[in-house]
């Protein structure tokens, strides 16, 4: 299909401004990535006296490694992260690994990629895992009761360990909020809570909605504990920490090494206050893991490889939970099903006291990203989505936006709307259909809309991808009163063959 009929229309538009959350030369492994629209920059100077307002840090545009190891970066110090970890596998390979900012402020120790951080409900995928692998042994059935363990709970004969793990049970949930409530401070036994969580009336019939509950984790945690013969910790690490080689993985906060990031908090826009964290027995099964993003991705490779369950299992756990009205919801067995960018995805985030975590692969190209932040108070999930975008434009073989001779598009772009604004135009750097589209009528009738716009303040490219042979820039174009969108497409000799303008 052939460029649309070029056209230069100018509205009226509002301002709004869109808010977003330092490193060495990168370590580890290298990378390259595609284009993904940012934010618009706010376009007004402060007044007098009031503070300048920090720019959101512009994604990369393809998937290159210096530019996203720079973005991460200027991600970080613009949220004010304590600290992060990063890593990014491209069909298979780990391809990118490396810490931001401090894994404590008190020591003032860095992060590297063997710091560990809480996983929180990242753990659930684990968790389900153990069950399935015991359910594949033979030891139990994920359709088991819970009336099994917990006879004594709601509904325990008709719930089963499935819709536990599925957050189809309708038990009430005993962590839904953001912040440690003061009993939590306190350690608890976990069996106790289950019976005092799941022994509540129940939040709906089971099966008929989807809502999250950690209670339901608790309950298949134990379960699992009782049929192993064996701690949850001891049972993770020899069928799933061991075998896959996660060195930095492990389940409980009272085995964490002194090599571990300490989890922040900040509260209305405060600075960084170290996290109180749960007390021992709450999380249990619900949350308790400690890992690296790169451990995360050696999980994720083997999953969607085939080398944890068999295929059977694998495709259960991966299938949308069927709702009793039919209705399918977006998760399975501790993993979000999604599509994103075109791609069926299995997601998870995480989020405890002072930290917060996502971990996301594409099972067809066995590419993925894995984040986790020690806090405080901004989530490094953008940073997940952006690079993750990148990877997949990346492996689908998009075609590279040609190298263009000449100055860069912003100059250029500045420099036409300089003109246009002028009714003059250097007409020997345009394509001859475009300089006989842009007559000088029509060039006169323009300048005057232009012109009233006053000089450019700021030109910015959002995004730059191929269109037949051609470089095609989106671009936001910043005037006093208002902001104005662009287009240009430029062959790879600098010649301009359109230039849109529109609110």
């Amino acid at each position: 299909m052939r460029a649309p009929t070029i056209a230069i229309t100018l509205l009226t538009a509002t301002l709004a401004l869109a808010c977003d959350r330092r490193a060495p030369e990168p370590e580890g492994v290298q990378v390259r990535a595609a284009s993904t629209p940012s934010e618009s920059p706010p376009l007004k100077s402060p007044a007098a006296g009031e503070p300048a307002l920090s720019e959101a840090p512009k994604p990369p545009t393809s998937f290159d490694l210096a530019a996203i190891d720079e973005y991460v970066a200027a991600y970080v110090a613009h949220k004010k992260l304590v600290g992060l970890s990063v890593a990014v596998m491209r069909e298979g390979e780990i391809v990118f690994a490396k810490g931001y900012g401090q894994r404590s402020i008190e020591s003032g120790e860095p992060v590297v990629p063997e710091t560990e951080f809480a996983i929180a409900s990242i753990s659930k995928q684990f968790v389900c895992t153990a069950a399935a692998l015991l359910a594949e042994d033979d030891k139990l059935s994920l359709d088991d009761k819970v009336a099994r363990f917990f006879p004594e709970v709601t509904r325990a004969e008709d719930i089963t360990l499935f819709d536990a793990l599925t957050h189809v049970s309708g038990y009430h949930d005993f962590y839904p909020l953001d912040f440690v409530i003061p009993r939590m401070r306190e350690p608890v036994d976990t069996d106790a809570l289950i019976a005092e969580f799941a022994g509540m009336p129940l939040d709906f019939e089971p099966r008929s909605r989807w809502s999250y509950s950690n209670t339901g984790y608790l309950i298949v945690g134990r379960a699992v504990e009782r049929v192993a013969g064996e701690p949850l910790h001891e049972l993770l690490n020899r069928r799933i920490f061991v075998p896959l080689g996660m060195e930095h993985t492990w389940f409980g906060a009272e085995r964490r090494p002194a090599t571990a990031a300490t989890g922040y908090t900040a509260f209305a826009l405060g600075g960084p206050e170290e996290a109180v964290p749960e007390g021992a027995g709450w999380i249990h099964a619900a949350g308790a893991m400690w890992s690296t993003p790169s451990d995360l991705l050696r999980w994720d490779r083997a999953l969607v490889s085939g080398e944890v369950v068999k295929a059977e299992t694998y495709e259960r756990m991966t299938t949308p939970v069927l709702l009793s009205g039919g209705r399918l919801a977006d998760y399975g067995c501790g993993l979000g099903i999604r599509r994103f960018q075109g791609e069926s995805i299995l997601v998870h985030t995480g989020g405890v006291s002072g930290f917060s975590s996502k971990n996301a692969v594409v099972p067809r190209t066995k590419s993925g990203v894995a984040v986790i932040s020690n806090g405080a108070g901004a989530s490094p999930h953008p940073v997940a989505d952006t690079i993750l975008s990148l990877v997949i434009e990346a492996d689908r073989g998009t075609p590279k936006a040609p190298d263009v001779q000449g100055p860069a598009a912003e100059l250029v772009a500045r420099d036409l709307v300089r003109q246009m604004q002028e009714g003059k135009l250097e007409r020997s750097r345009l394509h001859p259909d475009f300089s006989a589209y842009l007559s000088d009528a029509r060039l006169a009738a323009a300048a005057p809309r232009l012109k009233a716009l006053g000089e450019p303040e700021k030109v910015e490219v959002l995004s730059r991808r191929e269109r037949g042979g051609m470089e095609v820039t989106t671009l936001s174009i910043a005037f006093a009163s208002e902001l104005v969108h662009g287009s240009m497409f430029r062959m790879p000799d600098g010649t301009v063959q359109q230039f849109l303008l529109f609110r």
